[in-house]
């Protein structure tokens, strides 16, 4: 197996990282958990019982298991070290090769897949091939094979699935997307398992990077599965953007450009509120746009949000005297905007249970963007 840390991702590693979720959510009986790359390249952990993928994504379905195929050979040495080093219990494993590719019908693992009486004869035609030596790219896996005993080899045999053609990608999806049925409306689903796989991605990319390769497990795919399909409903929406952005020197040079910053830099907030409402804009404008392309979110709710935003502003905004003294303007500006959009947040929510403050703050600055609304009592002369 390869080392994750030491490559870049593949096309195969995104294929072990697609096919487990399929496996997880398509395939599910009892597993436990899954790991990526842990002592195969999938390992799926039963009550009973411990699954091993090996997993072979072939461009365009091209390429075949036949008798002398590295793809073969590497996956049993794999396995045969495995046993040795008591990593594996071959009588409480199932072993399985997931290749796009297909199971050539004509070789030695071919007939035994179609006739399982031939086992005897699998076993001594697999020892034939072998005694080979002038194959140098198998023969570390020629000799794992013939270091096993043959109630090993019998054992490896036995508990032997190919899953040959296997689906490709946009199978795969397919499949997930059928079963998310079960989860959400045939409107939102693409919208749901765009999230879902994001999520997994993550938390195998997380697992690939964990030294203790601690199990993906099958409840906390549950539990997220559960808690997105609630934030579908009528009075929510799915928040992609939980956490601040960090905003770099760079980041906040390239937004002085923007009228929401030049607004703020009137009422000389400090650098760190100015991070923050970059963060905070950057993330409503993203999110309000997934959620409008996605359908999740009508044009009349957003300018609904709006108008309340803006009368909530126009209500407090009213209150303030202009002053002959600028800094004086600038000074009870800060003051506004300190107390009515930091320390404090207006009950104002896209939909009942969209509660998050950056939403908030961000819709404030995107207005603020086409000075619509202001927190120095002179904003409009002066941006």
């Amino acid at each position: 197996m390869s080392n994750f840390s030491a490559v870049a991702p593949s096309l195969g590693y995104y294929y072990q990282i697609k096919y487990s979720l399929y496996l997880m959510v398509v395939k599910n009986h009892d597993e436990k958990g899954v790991v990526i790359e842990g002592i195969d390249d999938i390992v799926l952990l039963n009550n009973d019982q411990t699954d091993l993928y090996q997993s072979k994504f072939q461009i365009n379905g091209e390429g075949s298991l036949t008798d002398r195929s590295p793809d073969f050979w590497k996956t049993i040495r794999v396995w045969c070290e495995g046993i040795v080093d008591n990593s594996i219990n071959p009588l409480k494993t199932k072993f399985a090769i997931v290749t796009t590719g297909k199971c050539a019908e004509n070789s030695i693992i071919g007939k035994f897949i179609k006739d399982r009486n031939t086992l005897n004869q699998t076993i001594n035609d697999l020892n034939l091939i072998a005694t080979e030596v002038s194959n140098q790219t198998n023969i570390k896996g020629y000799t794992a094979w013939n270091n096993q005993s043959k109630l090993i080899k019998t054992t490896i045999l036995s508990n032997l699935e190919i899953i040959d053609q296997s689906l490709d990608f946009s199978v795969i999806d397919d499949e997930l997307k059928r079963n998310m049925r079960l989860h959400i409306l045939p409107e939102h689903i693409d919208a749901f398992y765009d999230r879902l796989s994001g999520w997994w991605f993550n938390c195998c990319i997380n697992q690939l990077t964990d030294s203790n390769q601690t199990p993906i497990l099958f409840t906390e795919l549950r539990k997220y599965m559960n808690e997105l399909s609630l934030s579908f409903k009528l009075d929510t929406l799915p928040i992609d953007f939980i956490k601040p952005l960090e905003i770099s020197d760079e980041d906040k040079l390239s937004s002085e450009q923007y009228t929401f910053v030049k607004q703020l830099e009137l009422i000389a907030v400090n650098t760190k509120t100015l991070r923050n409402a970059i963060s905070d804009y950057r993330r409503a404008f993203a999110q309000r746009a997934a959620w409008v392309r996605e359908d999740l979110l009508q044009p009349s709710e957003e300018d609904r949000y709006e108008a309340t935003i803006f009368e909530d502003w126009k209500a407090l905004f009213d209150l303030m005297d202009e002053d002959e003294d600028d800094s004086v303007n600038s000074i009870a500006g800060k003051v506004f905007y300190e107390d009515y959009y930091v320390k404090r947040i207006p009950p104002i929510y896209i939909r009942d249970k969209v509660r998050n403050p950056f939403l908030f703050r961000g819709s404030s600055h995107i207005l603020a963007n086409t000075k619509k609304i202001g927190w120095h009592p002179k904003y409009k002369d002066y941006v």
